[in-house]
This record gives structure tokens, C-alpha cells and sequence, in this order.
């Protein structure tokens, strides 16, 4: 069972979720961020060999969906 339900259900506890697509654990969040899932964002990562590689979005991200940067950059722009 996941852990989502009892802490949502904690006094003064609040959850948010970073999700890339429809879950039922929705019902217990307060807050929502619409993440873009990997298939759907440009990007580089380095791989166990410790090459590089670039990999490019097959789709655009669907409706308010972002890159978690942008979100953390959202976020972090009200807080100033």
C-alpha cells in the first residue's frame, strides 16, 4: 500500500506531488505539479560509461505540463 493516504490523513501534514500522469493518490493531495515525463523533454544525462548523451522530446509535454526545472524556477521566482 502506498504511504500517501496515512500522511494525508496526519494533522497538519500537507502533501504535494510531482506526477507525470493520472494516479488515484490525487485525492489526498493538496498540491499538484504537472511534471513533463522524460519522453517528453529535451535534455543531456550522463550514462555508467560516463558519456555523455543527448536525447530529444518524441512529444510535447500534454496540457500544463512542465519541466521540474521550470517548476522549481516558478516556485523559487515567488519566494524572492
Amino acid at each position: 500500500e502506498k504511504m500517501i493516504q496515512p500522511l494525508s490523513l496526519e494533522k497538519n501534514r500537507r502533501v504535494a506531488l510531482w506526477v507525470t500522469h493520472r494516479e488515484p493518490e490525487y485525492e489526498y493531495a493538496d498540491l499538484l505539479f504537472p511534471v513533463a515525463a522524460w519522453t517528453e523533454i529535451d535534455g543531456t544525462f550522463t550514462n555508467r560509461k560516463g558519456m555523455t548523451q543527448t536525447v530529444h522530446a518524441a512529444l510535447p509535454p500534454p496540457g500544463e505540463a512542465r519541466m521540474a526545472r521550470e517548476i522549481f524556477s516558478m516556485i523559487e521566482t515567488s519566494w524572492s
